[in-house]
């Protein structure tokens, strides 16, 4: 039975894409490697910078470089910081000395037929996690001789503060498999890594169809109860901030929510990660409806299969309001994932709005709306058509990891056993 040591295991996450994400990517896999095990990194692991790791009301308290915490607390892993630095760390890791959180992955990579960096979160800007993934996965490529993947995620490339393009072309050469979701993305790889092994694979979310959705429960119940035979639209933040908490009843939120439910008698309104609860707030003074933390992914999608249309900038909302049939207006986000979405759904889904300037864009907003209110059954039919096709893509993820432990079969060929480590196939 193959073993798939995965890095950045977004279980441990409170949002509905990142847990609709891992779910639909590990069936993908289990599907094309049955019997498979699967050994992972959570992503509260891969995002430690620190050995002293304190939470403060569920955030970590040091998840940038923190001047205060290099004068008490020491570095949970040496991570290169330029790329430049690879060898030389890589050297330190494999001698023992790359740092305590260092052994969490020796110690499990030895025993993996294949290396997967779930790529969910982006790999943008200088982001932590994907630095840290990125090292990883070269290293299990390069000194462990393990098929290596970056599986369902997008990659950002920027000439501001420009240390990942570098690190991105040295990885992705020796990778064994490459898929990115959206087409700007694979433009931007391709631009960079020409010779890079990439594929356009939709996000592993659009596995998911109407088949999902929960069946009836108290959660739902208790939903359809307060919002009663009235039409209504779904509402969900993007990840830019948002014009409320300061200005509440003069704010361009508020203001959009009223505009828009003059087209629909009412909004609901949903957010699961702790920064969007202030979404509380916002249906308290609007008259609109919440719904939150304790439902699931499913419970999503089956709000959003009766829901008039989808107002969000939250890219796996408006994936699984697809699979549903639910059109959308989408909003853009931190990085162009919800823009390269659009693309790739083509014209059921028209191109996102900014969240920051919703006062320059109320008429086109309400415009959008009405269309997706006019399209009726025809639009949600076409919506739903075109999430099939791209589910019929998405087990390309899966085929492409057996198809190389094929050529390879579990165990390997043996590597030096790094120091301090209990051996390595």
């Amino acid at each position: 039975m193959p073993n798939v040591f995965i890095l950045n295991d977004t279980s441990d996450h409170s949002n509905w894409g990142s847990l609709a994400n891992i779910e639909a990517l590990k069936t993908i896999l289990t599907e094309a490697l049955p019997g498979v095990t699967y050994t992972s990194l959570d992503s509260r692991w891969v995002g430690r910078i620190y050995r002293w790791d304190p939470w403060v009301f569920g955030r970590r308290a040091f998840n940038r470089t923190s001047f205060l915490a290099d004068r008490i607390t020491s570095r949970y892993h040496l991570l290169p910081e330029v790329v430049d630095e690879y060898e030389y760390v890589a050297e330190q890791w494999m001698a023992g000395k790359g740092g305590s959180g260092a052994r969490d992955f020796l110690d499990r990579v030895g025993d993996a037929d294949a290396v997967v960096f779930n790529a969910e979160g982006s790999t943008y800007r200088n982001n932590h996690s994907a630095l840290k993934c990125l090292f990883m996965l070269w290293l299990a490529k390069t000194r462990f001789n393990k098929p290596a993947f970056f599986l369902n995620g997008n990659v950002t490339l920027t000439e501001v503060d420009p240390i990942l393009p570098a690190m991105v072309r040295k990885v992705f050469r020796v990778l064994d498999g490459i898929t990115v979701r959206v087409p700007n993305a694979l433009r931007m790889v391709q631009q960079a890594v020409p010779d890079a092994r990439a594929e356009l694979v939709p996000d592993a979310v659009f596995l998911f169809d109407e088949s999902e959705c929960s069946p009836a429960g108290p959660g739902l119940e208790a939903f359809r109860a307060r919002v009663g035979d009235r039409p209504y639209f779904c509402f969900s933040l993007s990840m830019l901030p948002m014009d409320f908490r300061r200005t509440r009843d003069q704010s361009s939120l508020h203001h959009v929510i009223h505009r828009l439910k003059q087209l629909v008698p009412q909004a609901v309104l949903m957010a699961k990660d702790p920064e969007d609860q202030f979404l509380r707030a916002v249906a308290e003074d609007t008259g609109s409806l919440f719904f939150g933390q304790d439902q699931s992914f499913r419970d999503v999608m089956t709000i959003l299969r009766d829901a008039r249309f989808l107002f969000s900038g939250r890219y796996h909302h408006l994936i699984m309001a697809s699979n549903v049939g639910c059109p959308s207006v989408p909003l853009i986000s931190t990085s162009p994932k919800v823009q390269g979405l659009s693309e790739l759904m083509g014209d059921v889904m028209p191109t996102p709005f900014d969240p920051t300037d919703l006062w320059g864009a109320v008429e086109s907003i309400e415009r959008e709306a009405r269309h997706a209110m006019d399209g009726g059954k025809a639009l949600r039919v076409r919506v739903k058509e075109r999430s099939g096709e791209l589910r019929t893509r998405v087990r390309r993820m899966g085929e492409m990891v057996r198809e190389r432990l094929v050529r390879e079969p579990a165990g390997g060929p043996s590597v030096v056993t790094p120091a301090g480590t209990s051996g390595v196939r």
